[in-house]
């Protein structure tokens, strides 16, 4: 069969639109897809959309009862720990206490969440502990000199509170078929993590020169009125709203403040400096507020910290 003038025509289009075609889509389209997907890297992180419920409360919850004891009642202590141990562990998790000594945790955190699988994560938990030592004697009686009343019996038995630590507690925690938790293996005492470093300025921007010291006299009007819970709606601009303190504070005095110029417009930091009504003690605390200048006048129109 032979084909005409046209359907030559044709026929070479065809295959410039298939040529064109694969230069688009690349030559690896017409591979299997069995070899493709193998040049692709193995993903091994197990990941989850969101946290299950109570992955955090739950070791938390532990750790607490975990470093906690009485000494003279380690019972007390296994009973405590009953709701959070797999069978497979003993009643104690691995702890043997010392005679006259104790400890109660204050404060316990979540400082790293490692999901393991599935079902399993490892779940690191810093807690302030603080150990004591019960039957510590107080200072005994002065004796009696000769001739005179017996001495006064020697002061009660008490106890001594040791320092405070900080420990962190690696958790190995389970979800259960009926939507609970275990801790399915021993804890880990692990270290605490490194002390951070910052080098950089607090604050970006350019700094722009405060004439006439207007945006400090701003500053120190509003942080007045603003810290003892007074209406600071003449130092806002129009349509803008804070949140208002306490006024358990008595503001004390302005110190440095810097005028910056950044993409986001005019920033202020200020350092206030505060009272404490209850406790009469001194704060220096630290503001970036948004400013506007508007017919010669400055104005706030945002504060960074207002407790959102």
């Amino acid at each position: 069969m032979k084909l005409g003038g046209a359907g030559l025509r044709v026929l070479r289009w065809g295959v410039w639109i298939l040529l064109a075609w694969v230069l688009v889509r690349g030559v690896v389209s017409f591979l299997p897809a069995s070899r493709t997907q193998a040049a692709e890297p193995q993903k091994t992180d197990v990941k989850s959309a969101a946290e299950p419920a109570g992955l955090r409360a739950f070791p938390e919850m532990f750790t607490r009862e975990y470093l906690t004891w009485q000494p003279a009642n380690p019972d007390e202590r296994a009973e405590r720990l009953k709701p959070f141990l797999a069978g497979s562990l003993d009643r104690q998790a691995g702890w043997t206490g010392k005679e006259g000594a104790g400890q109660a945790v204050e404060n316990a955190w979540v400082y790293g969440v490692k999901q393991l699988s599935d079902t399993r994560w490892l779940v690191t938990v810093a807690a302030r502990a603080v150990p004591y030592q019960e039957g510590v004697a107080a200072a005994p009686a002065p004796a009696s000199p000769a001739g005179s009343a017996p001495a006064a019996p020697a002061a009660p038995v008490g106890r001594k509170t040791l320092p405070a630590r900080l420990l962190f507690l690696a958790v190995p925690v389970s979800a259960t078929g009926a939507g609970g938790w275990v801790v399915y293996d021993y804890p880990s005492l692990v270290p605490a993590p490194p002390r951070g470093e910052f080098t950089g300025p607090p604050f970006s921007g350019q700094t722009v020169t405060d004439k006439g010291d207007l945006v400090k006299g701003l500053l120190n009007g509003f942080f007045k009125a603003y810290l003892e819970g007074s209406d600071v709606t003449y130092y806002l601009m129009p349509n803008t709203k804070l949140p208002t303190m306490s006024g358990s504070w008595t503001f004390d005095s302005l110190g440095n403040v810097n005028l910056l110029n950044d993409s986001a417009g005019y920033l202020g930091v200020a350092d206030v400096r505060a009272v404490d009504a209850v406790t009469g003690a001194r704060f220096t605390y630290r503001y970036t507020l948004g400013l506007a200048e508007k017919d010669g006048r400055w104005y706030i129109k945002d504060l960074l910290q207002k407790g959102e």
